[in-house]
């Protein structure tokens, strides 16, 4: 069910510092850290984790620190992103980081042409390099198909959706919202970053 070339290949990256490799710049992924909102929890509850395995995803919320990353991307991935990430003003919710992390797997699952991953040996002078080859049109995503971000959005946030209300929309017509991909938690109509009101705690 797992690709072992994807792993195997984290797995090098992550060790680099013990076996003293060369990292081409190349190799690494996207990676963005953020401030998450405090939302009354307890100490013990300002922990979250996310892997979005097959999408090469993951997103670990610790205190007011969020670490989103995407391993296999070349960051391509928060370059297409930034325009996004750009927008948000503020500390993100429980509902928006997830989005967040959503909207990362679903964009690295639409890159058009993958960056390829090699490791190679000099064995004559020990020498151990990690380098990727990049596709010479760049890192180019292919259509969009909004429903992959629904699904995603709907899986991350499927124990949640069922308690919340939303003004104007039934309980079924947001689910589909959702579903369809087509709903956010980031931004109002009018695009700007949805941040928390002055009573909130």
């Amino acid at each position: 069910m797992h690709t072992w070339e994807d792993l195997h290949h984290i797995y090098c990256v992550a060790r680099g510092f013990y076996t003293g490799c060369e990292i081409d710049v190349s190799v690494f992924g996207s990676f963005v850290t953020l401030p998450a909102r405090d939302e009354g929890e307890t100490s013990d509850a300002v922990f979250d984790w996310i892997t979005i395995t097959n999408m090469q995803t993951m997103l670990l919320r610790l205190g007011d620190l969020i670490l989103l990353t995407v391993f296999n991307d070349s960051s391509g991935v928060l370059v297409k992103a930034m325009p996004t990430i750009e927008r948000l003003s503020g500390s993100l919710s429980f509902l928006q980081w997830r989005e967040l992390a959503a909207e990362f797997a679903f964009l690295n699952c639409h890159i058009l042409e993958r960056p390829r991953y090699h490791s190679a040996f000099v064995m004559k002078n020990e020498e151990y390099r990690i380098f990727a080859e990049l596709p010479s049109a760049g890192i180019r995503l292919s259509e969009k198909d909004l429903s992959i971000r629904g699904s995603i959005m709907h899986f991350l946030l499927r124990a949640t959706l069922p308690n919340l209300v939303v003004k104007d929309m039934s309980r079924s017509e947001f689910e589909q919202s959702v579903i369809s991909g087509t709903y956010t938690f980031l931004f109002d109509e009018f695009g700007n970053f949805i941040a928390p009101s002055d009573d909130e705690t």
